[in-house]
């Protein structure tokens, strides 16, 4: 009965093609225990079915990042050939934010909500996707659009920037900066793009309210680094807006504020 059992679960895992770890440990178990030869050959072939669907879903991951990579150049590019003709580089910080906030809301809109949403009949909050997604999504939007405005409302007001003043006028020059800047959106929103184009781990745990998986300690501390980060960069830009705004710092470096604390900071650092 043991070994009937044992070879009863490891079917019944095999055949749904949709197990997790801990029914993966389950059958197993039963298949140690009952010592039987049947036994083993189905967890063989549930070995074989775990790596074939561990890599169609890498795949599948993969793909999607490439859409979304290719959508970033392809933003980033547009971008370039108008500033080229233009000769302008004022929207070039506006236009990093922005293709962030698009490549967050196509990832997460055609690979993780609208997945869900066609998955689930109900209306639970599951079909909004999950948390961890979701709220990760939201605090880069959060991020970009406040560093994006008060980088544009900066241009506009300075006139222009002076890292293009001799690239600005040279298009093949021009173009790596643009393309250098894509590749910075790709690679620092990498783990949230990762998260939203894994449609398998989020269809996975789609009866749960609390995203991939369960929400812990790590979550929590990311996000609290996240506020504490968000609040240093906001006040340390109205802090040096203020100081270049003064007549009387014309040319000056500032020596006020949390700039001014980070430089002294980094200074000892590279010191000892």
């Amino acid at each position: 009965m043991a070994s009937q059992s044992a070879v009863v679960d490891i079917f019944s895992v095999t055949k749904s093609k949709s197990w997790n770890s801990t029914e993966t440990v389950f059958a197993i178990g039963g298949c140690i225990d009952s010592q039987d030869i049947d036994c083993y050959k189905y967890f063989i072939i549930l070995l074989n079915f775990e790596l074939v669907q561990g890599a169609d879903s890498m795949g599948s991951t993969l793909s999607r990042l490439g859409q979304v990579g290719a959508l970033d150049v392809a933003i980033q590019f547009a971008c370039f050939v108008v500033a080229a003709a233009l000769k302008t580089e004022k929207f070039y910080d506006f236009s990093a934010s922005c293709t962030y906030i698009l490549l967050i809301l196509f990832s997460y809109n055609n690979f993780k909500h609208d997945y869900l949403l066609s998955s689930s009949s109900s209306s639970s909050p599951a079909s909004f996707g999950p948390t961890r997604s979701f709220i990760n999504s939201t605090l880069v939007c959060l991020w970009a659009a406040r560093l994006g405005s008060f980088l544009l409302r900066r241009i506009l007001h300075d006139g222009k920037d002076s890292r293009f003043d001799k690239v600005r006028d040279r298009p093949s020059r021009f173009f790596v900066y643009w393309m250098v800047q894509a590749l910075w959106i790709f690679l620092t929103a990498l783990p949230v793009y990762i998260i939203n184009c894994n449609k398998d781990d989020a269809l996975s745990s789609s009866s749960s309210s609390v995203g991939e998986s369960p929400l812990g300690v790590r979550d929590v501390v990311g996000w609290s680094m996240w506020v504490i980060g968000f609040l240093i960069e906001s006040t340390a830009d109205a802090q040096k807006s203020a100081f270049k705004n003064n007549p009387r710092n014309k040319g000056k470096f500032i020596d006020t504020g949390l700039w001014y604390e980070e430089g002294i900071i980094l200074l000892d650092t590279e010191a000892i």
